[in-house]
């Protein structure tokens, strides 16, 4: 796993939608991914999720954790089609409709 060092880092530098996720709804669903990927023994309860946006409404989100002391975020996944998102207008099916990126089958 790769963790990045911040420094200088600002929210919303590089997008408005980059930010600590605090909606209680879309946390769980992070969580419950990263336990999927890395096992139920991850404690999260303390753990302070991001999410990385690459522009300000469709495109890559990149969810990290961030520990405060060490200033380091590691990646946890990737949502290229941006899926979790609390606002109820979002609409999903539009999104996948006409968002086929795979980077499986582009750089494989």
């Amino acid at each position: 796993m790769i963790s990045l060092t911040i420094s200088k880092w600002k929210v919303g530098q590089y997008s408005k939608n980059t930010r600590k996720i605090s909606d209680p709804c879309e946390r769980d669903v992070v969580i419950d991914i990263l336990k999927q990927l890395h096992g139920d023994k991850v404690e999260t309860e303390e753990l302070q999720i991001w999410k990385l946006a690459h522009g300000n409404h469709e495109g890559t989100r990149l969810f990290c954790t961030y520990n405060e002391l060490l200033n380091t975020m590691t990646p946890i996944f990737v949502d290229y089609h941006h899926m979790i998102n609390n606002n109820p207008n979002y609409s999903k099916k539009e999104i996948l409709k006409n968002n086929n990126f795979c980077p499986y089958l582009k750089y494989n």
